[in-house]
Parts: C-alpha cells; structure tokens; sequence
C-alpha cells in the first residue's frame, strides 16, 4: 500500500469518482468535502490565513463568473488561463505611487519602475524620464521625495498617478477594493487564490480545492458516452487537495 498526501474525506470522494489500480491510503488527517454555492466559496476563501486554495472549472468560458465575482469581491487573485490583475508589476506600482503622495520616501529604482512605462507626454516634462532612469542605474537606493520631482510631473500625473498607470476602470475599482479589504501591504504578496481549469492545474496542489461542477454540453456528451475518461479528469480535480 502506497501513502498519498490527500485527506481523508477528499481521499473517500476521488476513490468514488474513480478507482485507481494502485492502492493509495489516504494522509493521516481528516479533512473536509462539502458543498458551497460561489458566494460561499468566495467568502471562505477571503481570509486563507497563509494557506492556499484552487478554485476550478471543467471549461475555460466558467472563469467569466469567476473572474466577475473576484473582482467584485477584491480577492487577489492568479488565473492560469489568461490575465489576472496582480500579473507583472502592476500592484508594486499602486503601492510606489502610495508612498510617495502621502510624503514618503522611495528608492531610485523604484520611481523609475513607477515612471518608465508612463508616456512623458501628458505627464512629464520632457527630459524627467530620461533622468530618472539614469539615477536608478548611478544610484538606485537613493531616496526621493515627490517635493523633489514635482516640478518635472504636470498636473495630469499630480492628479490621478494610478490613473497614469493606463489601469482600466474596472481595474481601478478592483485595486481599491482589495487595498480597503486586506490593507496596503497586500500588494507587496504573491495572491493566495490561483483560478484556472482542471487541466490547467495537473501536478500541482493546494490547502483547499474548491470545483465548479458546471461543464459545457460539448464535456457534458463526452462523458455520457466516455465516462471512463471524463471521471479521469474530475479525480485529477479532486486530489490537488492536500
């Protein structure tokens, strides 16, 4: 008999989606299977307590609600399956641009990973940018305040500099959420939720599983007449639970 690093309750639901031809035992904790509607899900999952969690779907075009109801409730998030608003460099920009219109501080280097993806043209005058990378290479730890850069930045970056970041509305409004949420340092975190496709999760595992049961009619048809292979798939789904 082989260990397996599931719990037991999430051990009882894959052997009976599927049996397996070498004898797995369970890990020696519980755990837990239940059911949630989205809401539920998305209200367990807002406080992981550094734990981590999937949530899944059969068929990519299931993220949509997904996405939606993230966004609406400011959870940070990573999507396997397309573009998600912590990707890149995005919050470490919102939490420079923070620090220093409320009279902080920040290194050289950091203004200019706040400014070098900004147009010069309507925000800064011309030559601001050029000299800002220049700093960051001779000195990058330097601290800067904006009382010494104001002069180069008009007013259309004084006023909105999240706005200058070229973040869509809806983007905007998801940010604010999440800093008002979790607080400014959250930003400064890799996200705990990653949302992707049951395939897309293969190999991988987390603290907590959560399955979206919908499927398309397309999967839905493939499993009445090849149930062998689809129930694969859904074991896959139910063991990245360790």
């Amino acid at each position: 008999v082989q260990s397996y690093r599931v719990p037991r309750a999430v051990h009882r639901l894959a052997t009976g989606i599927i049996s397996t031809t070498t004898d797995y035992r369970p890990r020696p904790v519980d755990g837990e299977v239940s059911d949630a509607s989205l809401s539920g899900v998305l209200n367990r999952f807002v406080s992981l307590d550094g734990n981590t969690a999937f949530i899944l779907v059969r068929n990519l075009y299931l993220l949509e609600d997904l996405i939606d109801g993230l966004y609406h409730w400011g959870i940070p998030f990573e999507n396997l399956r397309g573009p998600a608003p912590f990707r890149g460099k995005t919050a470490a920009k919102i939490l420079i641009a923070r620090k220093l219109f409320r009279g902080e501080s920040v290194p050289a280097e950091d203004l200019w990973l706040l400014v070098k993806d900004i147009p010069q043209k309507p925000y800064f005058l011309r030559g601001f940018k050029a000299e800002a990378q220049s700093l960051a290479k001779e000195q990058p730890q330097l601290p800067v305040r904006l009382e010494g850069i104001r002069e180069y930045c008009l007013g259309s970056f004084l006023d909105d500099p999240i706005g200058a970041l070229g973040l869509s509305p809806r983007n905007k409004a998801y940010f604010k959420r999440v800093i008002q949420r979790y607080g400014e340092a959250i930003l400064r975190e890799k996200p705990r939720v990653t949302i992707g496709t049951i395939h897309s999760v293969k190999g991988m595992e987390a603290d907590y599983v959560a399955i979206c049961s919908d499927m398309s009619k397309k999967t839905w048809i493939s499993w009445q007449r090849l149930p062998a292979e689809e129930k694969r798939v859904w074991y896959v789904a139910a063991t990245r639970a360790r």
